[in-house]
């Protein structure tokens, strides 16, 4: 129908896969993100449009996606309705989707948040080369002060000319314009970015800035 060409005809100048661990530690920032994500979004409006598809995984073995979505309601309503559960982190299994979506169509900027790693390093840092070569930078939010979390969160970071940065659970405002500035960046690439720098005068995208090189 009509509706379906006028999508077509407006498509997403960006893709950005927001990846979360939902393991059972991680409920107060689920619930925090969710808020954020909003913001996320009202930050992109200005600088231009944005698909996120949403990848977490939980309990015992389970890594999920969800569809592309244009609408910070659609992406609010996908992740109401996640409950977090015990587990080990799966994040082995969201580089992969991430390569697998990569190879599929152009993906902007990939969001990790998450406070631990349980897996080989080796293992994350060969999948993260391979994003790197496909021009998928990868940005890392860390909660909490888990080092080998830390050490492997810096080392995909460099690997896909991302970057990293750590955050609290008391600092959901810093959170939130990390969020925003890589979401900008996603839309509509540096240009976007210093631009969005400027208007606001956020400090996260100063920091972006500085780690994007």
């Amino acid at each position: 129908g009509q509706g379906r060409r006028a999508r077509v005809a407006f498509p997403a100048r960006g893709r950005l896969v927001f990846a979360m661990d939902a393991t059972m530690s991680r409920q107060a920032t689920w619930d925090l993100a969710l808020k954020l994500q909003g913001d996320m979004f009202q930050a992109v409006k200005k600088a231009g449009a944005l698909a996120v598809q949403l990848v977490y995984f939980r309990g015992f073995g389970e890594t999920r996606a969800s569809r592309w979505v244009r609408d910070p309601e659609s992406l609010a309503r996908l992740m109401a309705t996640v409950a977090c559960q015990g587990g080990f982190t799966q994040i082995r299994k969201v580089l992969l989707h991430v390569l697998r979506e990569a190879k599929k169509a152009k993906i902007n900027a990939v969001v990790y948040v998450g406070d631990c790693m349980e897996e080989e390093i080796d293992q994350l840092s060969h999948l993260a080369g391979q994003i790197g070569l496909l021009g998928v930078p990868v940005f890392l939010f860390q909660e909490g002060h888990d080092q080998k979390a830390e050490r492997t969160f810096k080392e995909i970071a460099r690997l896909t000319r991302g970057a990293y940065s750590h955050f609290d659970a008391g600092s959901a405002r810093q959170l939130s314009q990390l969020l925003s500035a890589v979401a900008v960046y996603a839309s509509g690439g540096r240009k976007a970015l210093q631009k969005h720098r400027a208007e606001t005068q956020s400090e996260a995208a100063q920091r972006l800035l500085e780690q994007l090189g």
